[in-house]
C-alpha cells in the first residue's frame, strides 16, 4: 500500500511538489496498519475456532483463511491502484458514487480500455497478485514447518496486536479520516489517506448532513434566500421578441472556462452575446449537467441525479416550453440508454429522443462514446431543418462528446496544441463552427436563441482546493444573431440552475417561480454552490466553503490557505443550503409522477 501511495504523488503531482512529505507517508502507514490488520482479522478468528474445535475441521478452515487472506489482498491492491487514475481526474479519492455507472459497463469499459494509465494499473495489479500468490505459498510452506501449537499465548499476543493495528496505534481514539488533515496543502492530507480505509468508512458509514427542515424552517429559509440574491438589475441591449423563438440548447461535454483559450470560435462568439464569464456548474458530470441545466435542480453529493430523481415531479425548461406549445426533442450522441436519460427524459417533457442509432450509417462515427461531434452536427442541422417545417416552435437540446477523454478526433489536422486534450478541444470548437457556419444559411436561424454551457469543467490547474474551481468554472452564452445585436457580460456569480429563470424570462419576462433558479439579468446571485463526489462547495466572491459526507467544513480564501481566523459565515450557509436542498428533493420524490 506504501508503495501505490508513492505511485500516487508521482502520478498526481499537479501542485509539482519535489518530493512526497515525510509526515503524510508517516499518516499513510498507520492508515495502512489499520487496513491490514482489519483485512487479516477475519482468518484469525477463523484459526481461532480451529483452535477451539480441536482442529476438527483443520482443512476446510486452511483453505477458507487462505481464499479470505487472497481476496482481500486482491481487493486492496484493486482499489489502491484505481484510485490513483480516478484520483487524477476527479482529484478524489474512489469512491461509492463510482456504483453510478454500473449499469453501463460496457461505455465505461470501453473508456477505461482505451486509457493508457487504466492498461498500466491493469498491468500493475496482475503482476501485484501473481507476487502475492507465490508469497502466500510461502507462507503456507512456513506454516506447516513451524507451529504455534495449542498454546493460547502466541493467540492472545496476535490478538492484542490486530486490535491495535485496527485503531491505528495506542492512542486514545481509532484513526479516523480527520487524522489525515494535518496540513493547509490538500494534495499532502489526500496522499496520507488510505484509499481502502476512505472506501469502507464510506460504506460503513451515514452521511450527517442529509436532514430535512419542517415548514416554518423551510419558509424562513426561502425568506433569506430572498433577500441574498436582490432584484433591480439594469442589463442593457437585451433582445425583445415578438413571436415565440426556437431554443437550442448545447451541452457542451467538459468545456471548462479555461478551455477557451484553445476553442477561437467559442471564444469569438463570446463577444457577441451575453456572456456569463462567472459562471459555474453544480456537479462535476454530465448527469449533473443535464439535470441542473434543463431543470433548475441543485445536484446532490455522490448521487446520479437522472436515477435518483427519475420520478419525481420536475418541469423545467422543457416542461414550461411544452406548455407554451414547443416542440420539445433531446439528442443524444450514444446509446439513449446511458446514464438512464432515455427513461428521465421521456417522463419528463420530452416529446422526442434520438440517438447514434437514429443516424444513418454515413454520419456514424463510432467511438467509446459516440458519434464525433461534426458528424453529429451533420445529423442535428437535418433534424433541425426537418422541424422547422412544422407550424409550432422547438426546443431541441443537443450533447457534444468529442471532448471527452478518450479523445479521439476523426480528422488529421488537429495538432496545433501539445496535448490531445487541447486538440479535442480545438476539434469541437471546429465542429461547432461548422454547425453554425452552415445553420446560419437556413431561415429558423434568424429567430433561434442558442444556449451554450459547459455540462462541467475539468480539472487543469494546480490550485490546492479539495474541491478546484476548474472542475466547475464553465462557460455559458446565450447566442441569438437575429435578436442580440450588441455583446453584453455579466460578471456576478452564476450557476447552471439559473437558465431556465435567465432564459425564459428574457423570452416571455415572467418570473421563472423556482427557489435554486434566479434571473441573472435582473437579479445578482450572492454565492453560487456545486458538489462533486466526495465534497459539497458554496462559493462566493471571497472565500470558499466546503463540507464533506459526515458534515466536516473547510474554508478557503482566494489566496488558496485555509481560513483559520475568526470569520463571517456566508449567509444562509452551506449546511443550511444542503439541508433545504434535501428538504425540496424529498418532496419532489414524495410528489411522484408515478402516482398522477
Amino acid at each position: 500500500m506504501s508503495i501505490c501511495r508513492w505511485a500516487f504523488f508521482s502520478i498526481n503531482n499537479h501542485e509539482l511538489v519535489s518530493s512526497p512529505p515525510r509526515e503524510a507517508m508517516i499518516i499513510g502507514i498507520y492508515f495502512d496498519i489499520s487496513v491490514a490488520s482489519i483485512w487479516l482479522l477475519i482468518p484469525f478468528l477463523i484459526q481461532i475456532f480451529n483452535l477451539i474445535s480441536g482442529n476438527s475441521y483443520a482443512k476446510w478452515i486452511n483453505w477458507l483463511s487462505h481464499f479470505i487472506i487472497f481476496a482481500g489482498f486482491f481487493s486492496i491492491i484493486f482499489i489502491c491502484i484505481a484510485d490513483i487514475s480516478y484520483y487524477k481526474y476527479y482529484y478524489n479519492h474512489l469512491g461509492l458514487s463510482v456504483f453510478n455507472w454500473m449499469e453501463n459497463p460496457r461505455e465505461i469499459g470501453s473508456m477505461l480500455w482505451a486509457e493508457p494509465l487504466f492498461k498500466w494499473s491493469l498491468i500493475s495489479i496482475f503482476f501485484s497478485i501473481i507476487l502475492f500468490a507465490f508469497f502466500q505459498q510461502g507462507l503456507i510452506w512456513l506454516g506447516k514447518k513451524s507451529s504455534p501449537g495449542n498454546s493460547p499465548i502466541p493467540y492472545l499476543l496476535l490478538g492484542a496486536g490486530f486490535l491495535m493495528g485496527m485503531r491505528g496505534g495506542i492512542q486514545k481514539s481509532s484513526i479516523s479520516i480527520r487524522d489525515a488533515h494535518y496540513s493547509e496543502h490538500h494534495f499532502f492530507n489526500q496522499m496520507a489517506i488510505s484509499p481502502v480505509f476512505q472506501f469502507y468508512t464510506e460504506t460503513l458509514s451515514n452521511s450527517k448532513i442529509y436532514s430535512s427542515m419542517n415548514e416554518m424552517e423551510k419558509e424562513q429559509y426561502l425568506n433569506d434566500l430572498e433577500q441574498q440574491h436582490p432584484k433591480g438589475l439594469k442589463v442593457f441591449g437585451l433582445p425583445q421578441f415578438k413571436t415565440p423563438p426556437n431554443v437550442v440548447f448545447i451541452l457542451m461535454e467538459s468545456m471548462s472556462h479555461a478551455s477557451l483559450k484553445y476553442a477561437p470560435f467559442l471564444d469569438s462568439i463570446s463577444k457577441t452575446c451575453i456572456y456569463f464569464d462567472s459562471f459555474y456548474s453544480n456537479g462535476e458530470h454530465t448527469y449533473n449537467g443535464i439535470f441542473s441545466s434543463l431543470y433548475a435542480q441543485p445536484s446532490s453529493m455522490g448521487r446520479h441525479m437522472l436515477r435518483y430523481m427519475e420520478d419525481a415531479k420536475i418541469d423545467g425548461i422543457p416542461g414550461f416550453l411544452k406548455q407554451k406549445g414547443y416542440h420539445t426533442q433531446f439528442q443524444i450522441p450514444c446509446n439513449r440508454n446511458f446514464d438512464n436519460m432515455s427513461a428521465f427524459f421521456w417522463k419528463h417533457h420530452f416529446s422526442a429522443i434520438s440517438d447514434i442509432g437514429n443516424m444513418p450509417d454515413s454520419l456514424k462515427m463510432n467511438s467509446v462514446w459516440g458519434t464525433a461531434d461534426h458528424f453529429y452536427f451533420k445529423y442535428m442541422l437535418k433534424e433541425l431543418s426537418n422541424l422547422s417545417q412544422r407550424k409550432q416552435p422547438f426546443f431541441y437540446t443537443a450533447l457534444t462528446i468529442s471532448n471527452h477523454s478518450p479523445f479521439r478526433i476523426p480528422l488529421q489536422n488537429f495538432n496545433y496544441h501539445k496535448t490531445a486534450h487541447q486538440n479535442a478541444i480545438a476539434y469541437a470548437d471546429w465542429s461547432l463552427k461548422q454547425f453554425f457556419t452552415e445553420a446560419s444559411q437556413n431561415k429558423w436561424f434568424e429567430n433561434t436563441v442558442f444556449v451554450l454551457v459547459g455540462d462541467h469543467g475539468i480539472h487543469s490547474d494546480t490550485a490546492d482546493f479539495p474541491l478546484p474551481l476548474s472542475l466547475h468554472h464553465v462557460p455559458l452564452m446565450i447566442y441569438s444573431p437575429g435578436h442580440i445585436k450588441n455583446s453584453i457580460t455579466i460578471h456576478h456569480l452564476g450557476q447552471q440552475t439559473d437558465i431556465a429563470a435567465t432564459l425564459l424570462g428574457m423570452i416571455y419576462g415572467t418570473e421563472y417561480n423556482n427557489p435554486f433558479s434566479i434571473d441573472l439579468l435582473t437579479r445578482k446571485r450572492s454565492f453560487v454552490n456545486f458538489c462533486s463526489n466526495n465534497w459539497y462547495g458554496l462559493l462566493n466572491q471571497q472565500e470558499l466553503n466546503i463540507m464533506d459526507a459526515f458534515g466536516n467544513t473547510q474554508h478557503f480564501g482566494f489566496n488558496n490557505i485555509e481560513m483559520n481566523k475568526e470569520r463571517q459565515p456566508i449567509n444562509g450557509d452551506l449546511k443550511n443550503y444542503i439541508t433545504f436542498t434535501e428538504t425540496i428533493f424529498a418532496e419532489q420524490k414524495k410528489n411522484s409522477i408515478v402516482n398522477e
